[in-house]
Formats: structure tokens, C-alpha cells, sequence
């Protein structure tokens, strides 16, 4: 919306302000204590002269953390942690380009006294953009439509926590529920505008922004096939449940009430995600395959010291967009297994050789597979890459996962792996699609180290 983006415009422009004069300000309070240090600081024009340097740092900090992702409902203390995290990850940023650049020779207390004032100048800057805000939603500007779809419970405690925050901005239009007895009726002071199949019809009479699955009845399922053939792709989805508290928790996300709210819809990536993402596949993917490369020699060896067939074996795996890929991983099966068959779901089965049974726990029997993240067909993170015969089944909202490269780890890695049924470990992945950022990538890979340690769910 036109007012939102307006007011990110401002966001960023007060930010960019408050770094620019932290970092003057600093310089400033440094030299008049100069009475007080050894050696006097050094010229003022330097950090003038770093001073875009300095701004592009910080915003580039607070983008990356998320600091201007869209989270209407942030609570003062998670805004103010937020900034925080922007503070350390932003003097270090600072610190690092002193040391890089001879001419920026930076007094350590101008980034100390940067470090201390920036939050502070930040914290007012955004009073100022949310009083702004205020303003423009009472005016109308702003406003984000909504139905819920669900009259019963959920949906009832999801309209009252939304009518609770004023500042998210939200105006319930009413429900859409299906049950002939609460047609025509209102609930919790929202009208049952209508069914269920009229939903497309009643969006656009109503001029909705926002929609919002409230029925537990109704399931991911179904609320993901209604989106994957909804006519209006302007409108956002959003899907209130407990069932996705798990990811919540682990990950962080918005919340209505005791719920996670989780989006059912995203654009596709911007540019420099998807640049800067291939650079970390390939900076992180390309040292650990020359550390592997003597390991996989022993491995391979082992395996066909202690067990018949090949040691390592190719399998036909579906990427991005529906193409197929060889995926490269060690045999941990009999050789005479088949090749496509489902996966053990019981660390006894018989398939599984001794080796092998260590090598799946510790997850090492997928490790050629960074072979395949430097051949640019899989990501570190991303979903799990599935053979051809399961997203042969795929329904039309199931074959969202494909539009993103499959990973060598992610969401289904570090909630439960094979412990997670089929279609949830879909759900989970829908949910990495919709949320995805270099941020939550890292953040998924440092979780995958316990789990993989650990053996958690690996069969």
C-alpha cells in the first residue's frame, strides 16, 4: 500500500539521520574529552569523509536483521532488542571497514560513544514514524482490510486481538464462515458476510487487503489449495493456528493472541537476497567440500571394505521449477535396495547396513551433496529435495516448494526431520518460503549443528 511504503521512505530517512548524527555526535563528545586521553582524536574531516560509509553500514546492519520487514504488531521491548542486535552487528561492520580502509583510521571511543548514542536516536526516530503513523490511520491512510475466515473460536479470539491493536491497523470487515446458522449473524461484532466458495466474490466487493484462515476445521490443506487458485493475487493470506507455534518459536514470527500468524503468500525475492545468498552457498559450500574431500576418500573406502556395491550413489531428485538433478550422497543401504523406494522411518530397518545406520545418524551420508551446492542445484538451506515420484502427487499448492532451490538442510532439518509426517514437513517448508532471509538462513544453519549431533529424527 502507497501510505506503508511512504512511511518505510520516512523510516529509513530518520534511521539514516540518527546514524549520521550518533556518528557526529560521537566524534563531537570524543574531541571534548580530549583533556582526558593520551593523544588527542584524530581529524574531524575524516569521519565526515566516512560518514556515507558509516550510513550505509548501519541501514545494510538493520535491513539484514529485519529492522523494516513488515511486522505490524512489534512490542516496544522487541523493537528495542531488535535495535540492539542492529548495534552490535553495525559496530562490528564499522570496526571491520577502520580496519580495511587505511584512511579510516577510527578512534575506538567515537564507535564506543556511536554504539551508546545511535540506539537512543534510533528509539526517537521511531516514536516519531509510529506517531506518524497514528495519524495517518485515524485519517484512513493505511488501513489494512480483512476477512477472517472462521466464525468459531480461533476466528473470535483472532478479531478481538486485532481490534485490540489499534496500531497494527486493521479494520475486520467480517467473517466468511460456512455454517448455515451463523449466516446473516454477527459474531463478536463482525457480521458472517458469507460461505466459504463465495470467498473470491466477497474479496473483491469488499475491497480486501488481507485474509486471514481462522478455522481449524478447514486445515493448511484446504486453505493452501483456495490460495493456489485465488483470482486476486494483490490480496495476502494468512494462516492462524497452533499447529505452526513449533516453527514460531524456533524461528520468530508474528503472533495473534497465542497463535502464530504465519503469511500464505510471498513475492519472489529480491535480487540481491537471491546474489548475496548464491555467494554464501558458494563461500561456506566450497571450503567444507576441500576439508571433506580426504574424508570422503576414507569414507568411500570404508563403505566398500565393509559392504557390497558402490560407495556412493546418484539418486534423481527434483530442484527450482520442477528440474530434475543427480543428488550425490553415500550408500547407506543394502545394494540391492531400491533406489526409489520410501525412506527407513525405523533406525532398525533392514535395509540399512551397520555403517550406514551410523553414517544417517550423524547425517554424513549427505554430505557429497555440497558437491551438488556448488553445482548451483541445491542451497544450504531450502526444502527438502523429494524424488520425482512424490511431487508427481504434489496438489497445486504443494508445487510452491519447488519455486525455490531445494537445501541441504532447513525448517525440516532442526523441527523433527523424519519424525514430521509428509505434508507437515511441506507445511513447515511453505513456511520457510513465505519468511526466507539470509538472517533465517544462518539461523538454520547454526541450529542444524546440535541437531545433526544429536541424531535427533535421523533414520
Amino acid at each position: 500500500m502507497r501510505f506503508r511504503r511512504w512511511l518505510l521512505a520516512l523510516t529509513l530517512v530518520l534511521d539514516a539521520g540518527a546514524f549520521s548524527a550518533a556518528w557526529l555526535l560521537a566524534y563531537e563528545l570524543r574531541h571534548a574529552l580530549d583533556q582526558y586521553f593520551p593523544l588527542p582524536v584524530n581529524p574531524r574531516e575524516i569521519y565526515l569523509a566516512s560518514l556515507p560509509l558509516i550510513a550505509l553500514l548501519w541501514v545494510l546492519s538493520a535491513s539484514f536483521l529485519g529492522l523494516y520487514s513488515p511486522q505490524r504488531r512489534q512490542t516496544r521491548i522487541e523493537e528495542l532488542v531488535g535495535i540492539l542486535r542492529v548495534t552490535v552487528v553495525a559496530v562490528m561492520a564499522v570496526m571491520s571497514a577502520g580496519f580495511l580502509v587505511k584512511e579510516f583510521d577510527f578512534a575506538r571511543m567515537v564507535v564506543l560513544f556511536s554504539a551508546v548514542l545511535t540506539p537512543l536516536l534510533l528509539l526517537v526516530g521511531r516514536r516519531v514514524a509510529r506517531h506518524v503513523e497514528g495519524l495517518g490511520l485515524a485519517r484512513g491512510y493505511g488501513v489494512v482490510r480483512a476477512l477472517v475466515v472462521g466464525a468459531g473460536e480461533t476466528g473470535v479470539r483472532a478479531v478481538q486481538s486485532l481490534e485490540s491493536q489499534p496500531a497494527a491497523g486493521y479494520r475486520v470487515l467480517g467473517f466468511v464462515d460456512d455454517d448455515p446458522k451463523r449466516q446473516g449473524q454477527s459474531v463478536a461484532g463482525a457480521p458472517v458476510l458469507g460461505r466459504l466458495d463465495a470467498l473470491a466474490d466477497l474479496a473483491a466487493e469488499h475491497r480486501v487487503d488481507e485474509i486471514f484462515f481462522a478455522d481449524p476445521a478447514l486445515g493448511p490443506d484446504k486453505a493452501l489449495e483456495l490460495i493456489a487458485g485465488f483470482p486476486h493475487p494483490q490480496i495476502s493470506f494468512r494462516l492462524v493456528s497452533d499447529r505452526f507455534n513449533l516453527v514460531a518459536e524456533s524461528i520468530g514470527a508474528e503472533w495473534i493472541g497465542d497463535f502464530a500468524v504465519v503469511p500464505l503468500r510471498s513475492d519472489r525475492p529480491r535480487l540481491a537476497y537471491r546474489v548475496t545468498k548464491r555467494l554464501l552457498d558458494l563461500g561456506l559450500a566450497l571450503p567444507a567440500l576441500l576439508l571433506c574431500v580426504p574424508f570422503f576418500v576414507l569414507l568411500a573406502l570404508i563403505i566398500k571394505l565393509t559392504s557390497r556395491g558402490p560407495a556412493f550413489l546418484l539418486q534423481d531428485r527434483v530442484g527450482l521449477g520442477g528440474r530434475r538433478f543427480r543428488l550425490l550422497k553415500f550408500r547407506t543401504m543394502q545394494h540391492d535396495a531400491d533406489l526409489y523406494a520410501p525412506g527407513p522411518t525405523d533406525p532398525e530397518d533392514a535395509r540399512i547396513t551397520g555403517l550406514g545406520r551410523f553414517l544417517r545418524r550423524l547425517s554424513l551420508d549427505e554430505l557429497p551433496q555440497l558437491f551438488n551446492v556448488v553445482a548451483g542445484q541445491m542451497s544450504l538451506v531450502g526444502p527438502r529435495p523429494e524424488m520425482p515420484f512424490l511431487v508427481e502427487q504434489y496438489t497445486p499448492w504443494q508445487r510452491e516448494r519447488l519455486r525455490v532451490k531445494p537445501g541441504l538442510t532447513g525448517l525440516w532439518q532442526i523441527l523433527g526431520r523424519k519424525d514430521l509426517p509428509l505434508v507437515e514437513n511441506i507445511e513447515y517448508e511453505f513456511y520457510y518460503i513465505s519468511h526466507r532471509s539470509l538472517s533465517m538462513d544462518l539461523m538454520i544453519v547454526l541450529r542444524t549443528v546440535p541437531v545433526v549431533v544429536l541424531g535427533k529424527g535421523a533414520y
